[in-house]
């Protein structure tokens, strides 16, 4: 037997590999068929100047071919887009548009071309003025002094709907930990009144970015004086308050003014949140408990923005956070005050077991400072698992005057 194997082996396998190797060229460069898909770019060409996309067209079909394994190589090779011509479409409306494929004489589509639905409106533009956001805090000792916008204002096009929802256009420069100046181009988003993002490609900004230059400098012979914001009432059911911006959110006092008037923080009039919905801006007075020399602000401008709870109706649960650990001569001020928990669970429960849930934030050996506290959940009996709407809770301890 092993005989008949190994007898002339060297003519066995010269026969094998010509076997192979016309196997592999009929499979390659024959009619031996193979069928495959082709990814292509989307191109939208001749869109009317009066026109914009209510939404984006996705940016790729994908088709069914076939062809030898050489063709097919070949095609996937080069860059080909399918083409949306919208030469004629001269009114807004929803229309389902079957793109033209390029020239591939070569292959065969063997499946249907996918459609592409589309909802065009009426163009529109306008121009809004560059609001600056911050984010985080500067360090103990520093100060944002001055800060530049490079252009002043947008414009804005697009959809008319979306551009006459739009209600601010924004730059967001990070604050956290700065002890130098900033410099550097930062991108504009447009929200609505909801704070929802409205520039996610569907509206055209211009310029889509601008110059930021922000001066931070140490505080002397200064008191930095931080801003404390005070709210009442909650938002409506389903929303909660994801975010609460203060500007400016700190007042500077100099010495003499801080040997007069001690304070480690001075608190807003009240920011009422009963049965809210939607974002707002408000500008609300100081409570300084003495007539504030000229030239210092008497108020500040309260962005507040509320979110909706993406959960099914009866699975999120709003509750006011509950600090543990307080020590005696030391303030507690907790962002935001409350929170919503989420699980599916909740539909379930009655009224008391409700009532149950509660969210800790420990401070217990916080020294005056601003953190970032991970809360603690305690869920009603029959709850196995939740989530909440914050990772955490910024938690600012101050001495007590």
């Amino acid at each position: 037997m092993v005989s008949i194997i190994t007898n002339n082996w060297p003519l066995k396998l010269l026969s094998l590999a010509l076997a192979m190797s016309l196997s592999l060229y009929t499979y390659q460069f024959g009619d031996y068929e193979l069928e495959s898909s082709l990814v292509l770019n989307l191109e939208v060409r001749n869109l009317s100047e009066e026109l914009a996309f209510m939404e984006l067209p996705p940016p790729s079909i994908t088709v069914a071919i076939a062809g030898n394994l050489q063709e097919l190589n070949t095609v996937k090779g080069r860059a080909l887009s399918a083409v949306l011509d919208l030469e004629g479409f001269d009114s807004a409306g929803s229309y389902t548009i079957s793109p033209e494929l390029p020239s591939i004489p070569e292959l065969r589509v063997t499946g249907p071309v996918p459609n592409v639905r589309l909802k065009l409106a009426k163009k529109l533009s306008t121009t809004m003025l560059i609001e600056v956001w911050h984010r985080g805090e500067l360090p103990a000792g520093y100060m944002l002094s001055s800060e530049e916008i490079n252009p002043e204002r947008a414009e804005i096009a697009g959809a008319e709907d979306l551009v006459k929802e739009a209600k601010h256009v924004v730059a967001e420069v990070d604050l956290e930990q700065k002890t130098s100046n900033i410099s550097r181009a930062l991108p504009l988003v447009v929200y609505s009144a909801e704070n929802e993002v409205l520039s996610n490609g569907v509206l055209k900004i211009s310029p889509p970015v601008v110059q930021y230059r922000g001066e931070i400098n140490p505080v002397a012979n200064v008191k930095v004086v931080r801003v404390n914001a005070v709210t009442s009432g909650e938002p409506q059911m389903d929303y909660y308050l994801k975010e609460l911006r203060l500007t400016p959110s700190q007042i500077l006092f100099d010495d003499e003014l801080y040997e007069r008037h001690p304070m480690n923080r001075i608190d807003t009039e009240v920011i009422d949140l009963e049965g809210k919905s939607s974002s707002f801006t408000q500008d609300v007075k100081l409570k300084y408990g003495f007539k504030p020399p000229e030239g210092m602000p008497t108020e500040v401008s309260v962005n507040v923005v509320l979110a909706k709870v993406e959960a099914a109706e009866g699975s999120s649960l709003s509750t006011t956070l509950v600090l543990v650990g307080r020590e005696e001569g030391y303030d507690y001020i907790v962002r935001p005050p409350s929170v919503v928990v989420q699980s599916s669970e909740f539909q379930q429960l009655t009224d008391e077991q409700r009532a149950e849930l509660e969210v800790r934030v420990s401070v217990h050996g916080l020294t005056p400072g601003v953190y970032r506290v991970i809360p603690e959940v305690l869920l009603p009996s029959g709850v196995q698992r939740a989530a909440l709407a914050h990772d955490s809770i910024e938690v600012t301890v101050l001495e007590r005057e």
